[in-house]
């Protein structure tokens, strides 16, 4: 399924600033550019469904592909991917499913502090 078929433009639809923002936040920094090109490129006009241009209205369902990577390109591929099957099953897996604004609360520092600490075994796993 990768590099997806559906590609209307070719640049992609572009970042907005709280994508970018939430990038520079869950991905390494050699990692960055390259974790941008795929959401620009294949996480935009190219979803079933999605029509639109604005950068805005797609902001919910990257947000939600790079919450689930966890800061892995193979896992953005992975959930990328799923989203072109239905980007919905993202949203529930990422916990955006049921609030429409519930990805305007996620904070990727508190997830990372909270899995640094978990992984230490000073916290245990729920």
């Amino acid at each position: 399924m990768w590099p997806f078929r559906r590609q209307k433009k070719e640049s992609g639809i572009p970042l907005t600033q709280a994508v970018r923002d939430k990038i520079e936040l869950v991905f390494e920094a050699n990692l960055r550019a390259e974790a941008s090109v795929l959401i620009q490129k294949h996480c935009g006009f190219s979803l079933p469904l999605m029509q639109t241009t604005n950068p805005d209205d797609y902001d919910r369902i990257r947000f939600a592909v790079i919450k689930l990577s966890k800061g892995r390109l193979e896992r953005l591929r992975e959930f990328i991917g799923a989203a072109h099957k239905d980007w919905r099953d993202v949203l529930i897996g990422a916990g955006f499913g049921w609030d429409v604004k519930a990805h305007l609360h996620w904070n990727p520092e508190s997830t990372q502090a909270e899995q640094a600490v978990s992984s230490d075994g000073d916290k245990p796993s729920n």
